[in-house]
Formats: structure tokens, C-alpha cells, sequence
């Protein structure tokens, strides 16, 4: 029996065997409303078929910010979208510093417990892991809960509509996506191995990726990429680290044919994009938004594009290979997908939505904290947070908010004073917040009389002493 992902675009085949526990009823709520014909083999339905590529997502890993009990209700709803039985699991010992594994299905695992697995809070995580085979055998469950035989233009679209309500559960829960695997595949020759094969091993490309590595244990006269069942008959060559962003390249047909299995195809190199940590965040947020447009299919593409780009042999004059025009084969094969920068080198320029979200995630908890500490004081706390934050504007800081603020048709700053005059003229800031939030702060091992600048260019520096700050407690009495 076949998995999915060996013949996405080619044929279908009898389900993969995997719990049954929610009915035909799931499949039809996921595809109600559903108006597009796209999913891993497909772009939207007012977009062609592509001629040489079939994307999917074939590996998941993400976090929660507390751990997993029976009868959550989050969870509950997550496990219904996944079409399991929780009841129906395994518990087995935990890996990388958790405690207990609790197995659902083949590839699908969750996570909990351990002292080293809790965030900067200080809070238990849980960890949702879903390889390869688990996502083929998600596909195949939301398949098989049809009653009757169905085409394979429906089973696609409710293919696509679970993936995009599992996204979008997991978002809601404000997962932390740890890793996503984004392949795509060549399953009709339209790149001739033996010229990828050496284009590699010339380095005929470009890519932001320092880090390489080959695995080329394929004969030399290996013309296509059907091998013999052999044990080390395969192709694999991997750029970039294991901490943002890796490209592998690999003869997924030789790979199946070391399973064993029947396959009726003669051609399949993957390019697989792997994403980590702050990248696979960016990656998931990136891949809802598709998924809603309908366009997670030129999403995957277009983040293979932004990894590697195959050139044209170097001319005599040797060029530098960026300035080389690109393969015509490569361009084919891509279609002219527009490329998705998740991944740079360089540190992202922050904006203010970034910085927004930024808060949501990493901080809402921390302001409920303070929140409950000392209700009574929370504006207190909130007007004293900005007091000081206004000290830091800078530059940056100016151009980022007349960057939004021009960006929504409203008037800009003219300049860092008038910016920090505004922020400080807003009700209660300048308020007087006495020694009990400054020692929430600051510490309590720094004096409270230690004097502290704020330095703004063109503005006289302020100096907040000792004789300040019993002036603003005496107010505040």
C-alpha cells in the first residue's frame, strides 16, 4: 500500500489504516463553503494546474505555553480537526527533556512534563509533533470519512479546507511552531537528474545558504532517477543548519524503493525546505495566509525559490554566478513563482505590527501578571512603563511610527522631540508612580536615589535625582 505523498497528481489508493473514531460528518463540515479546488497537487481554482510540481506539508512541530490535560477544551477541538480518539494513545517515555509521550498515531505524538521543557515563565509546554506519515494518514482520514466514492477534485478540496482549519486551531491555541517541512516535488523528469546532479556538484547556483553537504552514492552513469532497490543507491545534498533554514534534495524514489513497495511513477526528486525556530514561526503565519487565499501551493514553491536559484554554465569570462542568468529548466519547473523571503541572513527590520505581535505573544501573560499582583495599580504600572519607554526613542524608533502612521493616511512626527513630547503628554505618564514601582522595575538592589538620564539628540538631557523622586512621592501622598 501506498502513502499519499508517493502518489499526490498521479493516481489514489485505498486509505492508509488509522483511527476511524469521527465520521463522514467532519469531512462535511470541512468542506462546507469551500469554493477554490486547490492543495498540495493544486493552486486555486482560478489558477492552472501545475504542470511540474506537487507541494505538500510533511513535517510539524509546535509548542503550547501550558501542558496538556485530559478534557481540555482547546484540545479536544484540536484532536476532532485531526480526526483522533485521545482516548486512543499510548504513553510512552518522553524525549529531548520531557517526561511522558502520549502516541496517537504513526508520526503523531504529544509531548509533556519535565523540569528543562518550561518557557522563561517558568510555565509547563506541551509539544504537538506530527512527521510525515502522520500528515499522509491526516490526509487519508479526512478522505476515508466519505461515505461513498468521491472524485478526486473533492478529496483534494477537503484535503485543503482540513489543513486550513487544523492552521488556523493551532494559531487560535497561539502555538509556537518549532519546525515545518515544506517539499516540493518533481515527479515528471522536467529536470533531468543527471543535470541536477551536476549542476550541484559544480556549485552552478546561487542560494543564501553557506552550509553544504553531498551525499552522492549513485553511480556515475545514473542517467534518471529510478535506482536499483539497494541499500545505498541514494542522492542527497542538504545546504544550510539546522537553526534556521535547510534545502535537501534528495531521490525520494530511491528512498520509497528502500521501503520496498510497488510505485508507479519512474521519476521523484524532492526539494524539501525545513524551517526552525523564529523561521518556522514566520514560515507557519506565512502558509495560513495562503492557505486562505487559496495559494499555499505558489507559497511552498516560492520559499523554495527564495532558497536556491539554478544558473546557467559560467561563461568564460567567469562572472560572478549571481549575475549568470538563471536555468531555463529552473524556471520551468518554478513556473516564475515569486520567491518568499522568510529566511534572511540579515536581522529583520522591526515594525510596529511586529512589534504588536511581539507583545501579544512574548508579554500579554506578563501584564496579566501585573494585573493581578496589584489591580489598584495597574495604570500606574502601565503610564510607568511608557514614561520610560518614551526615554528610549531613538531614531529608529521615529521612523517605524511615521513609517505605520503614514501608512494609514495620518499625520507623521516632524521630529524625535515632538515625538517625545506627545507620548509624554499623554494622560498620566508624567504621574508620579512613588519608590514601589521602581523597585518592581528596576530591582531592588538599585538605589532609589541613583540618578537616570534620558538622552534624546538636539534635546538638553533630563536628570531625574534623588530630590526628584521625593518631590513626586510627596505629590503622589
Amino acid at each position: 500500500m501506498m502513502e499519499r505523498d508517493e502518489l499526490r497528481g498521479v493516481s489514489l489508493k485505498e486509505s492508509a489504516e488509522a483511527d476511524k473514531s469521527v465520521d463522514g460528518a467532519a469531512v462535511a463540515e470541512a468542506t462546507q463553503g469551500v469554493t477554490c479546488v486547490s492543495t498540495d497537487a493544486r493552486g486555486s481554482s482560478n489558477t492552472p494546474r501545475p504542470s511540474s510540481f506537487n507541494t505538500c506539508i510533511d513535517y510539524l512541530k509546535v509548542r503550547f505555553d501550558w501542558m496538556y490535560m485530559d478534557g481540555n477544551k482547546e484540545f479536544d477541538e484540536l484532536f476532532k480537526i485531526l480526526m483522533i480518539d485521545p482516548v486512543k494513545r499510548e504513553n510512552k517515555a518522553g524525549s529531548n527533556g520531557y517526561e511522558i509521550m502520549m502516541v496517537f498515531d504513526e508520526g503523531l505524538v504529544l509531548q509533556i512534563g519535565g523540569e528543562h521543557t518550561k518557557n522563561a515563565l517558568g510555565n509547563n509546554t506541551t509539544l504537538l509533533e506530527m512527521q510525515g506519515k502522520a500528515c499522509r494518514l491526516f490526509e487519508d482520514r479526512i478522505c476515508s470519512g466519505f461515505p461513498f466514492e468521491v472524485e478526486e477534485d473533492l478529496e483534494m478540496r477537503a484535503i485543503r479546507s482540513g489543513w486550513l482549519r487544523l492552521l488556523e486551531k493551532l494559531a487560535e491555541m497561539q502555538c509556537h511552531c518549532t519546525r515545518i517541512d515544506l517539499p516540493t516535488d518533481d515527479m515528471t523528469g522536467i529536470i533531468p537528474f543527471e543535470e541536477l546532479r551536476s549542476k550541484i556538484a559544480e556549485r552552478q547556483y546561487t542560494s543564501n545558504m553557506r552550509a553544504f553537504a553531498l551525499d552522492d552514492q549513485l553511480p556515475k552513469s545514473a542517467d534518471t532517477a529510478r535506482v536499483r532497490h539497494s541499500k545505498n543507491a541514494g542522492y542527497t545534498a542538504t545546504l544550510g543548519s539546522r537553526d534556521t533554514v535547510q534545502l535537501c534534495i534528495y531521490n525520494k524514489l530511491a528512498e520509497r524503493m528502500r521501503h520496498g513497495g510497488t510505485l508507479n511513477v519512474s521519476f521523484w526528486i524532492r526539494y524539501e525546505v525545513r524551517y526552525y525556530h523564529r523561521n518556522a514561526e514566520r514560515a507557519f503565519n506565512g502558509l495560513i495566509n495562503a492557505y486562505e487565499q487559496g495559494t499555499e501551493n505558489e507559497f511552498i514553491v516560492g520559499c523554495l525559490a527564495n532558497c536556491i536559484s539554478f544558473k546557467e554554465k559560467r561563461d568564460a569570462d567567469g562572472h560572478n554566478m549571481s549575475r549568470v542568468k538563471v536555468w531555463q529548466k529552473w524556471l520551468d519547473f518554478i513556473q516564475d513563482v515569486k520567491a518568499q523571503e522568510i529566511s534572511k541572513r540579515t536581522h529583520l527590520i522591526p515594525t510596529v505590527e511586529s512589534n504588536a505581535q511581539w507583545i501579544m505573544k512574548e508579554g500579554c501573560k506578563i501584564f496579566a501578571i501585573l494585573a493581578a499582583i496589584n489591580p489598584e495599580r495597574f495604570d500606574d504600572m502601565y503610564h510607568y512603563i511608557v514614561q520610560n519607554g518614551a526615554g528610549l526613542l531613538g531614531q529608529d524608533e521615529l521612523n517605524r511610527i511615521n513609517n505605520y502612521l503614514d501608512s494609514k493616511g495620518k499625520e507623521k512626527f516632524k521630529d524625535l522631540y515632538s515625538l517625545y513630547n506627545f507620548v509624554m503628554s499623554r494622560p498620566g505618564v508624567t504621574d508620579a508612580h512613588g519608590d514601589d514601582l521602581f523597585q518592581l522595575f528596576w530591582g531592588t538592589g538599585m538605589k532609589l536615589g541613583s540618578a537616570r538620564y534620558i538622552s534624546l539628540p538636539g534635546v538638553e538631557n533630563i536628570d531625574i535625582s534623588e530630590d526628584d523622586l521625593e518631590e513626586d512621592k510627596s505629590q503622589k501622598k
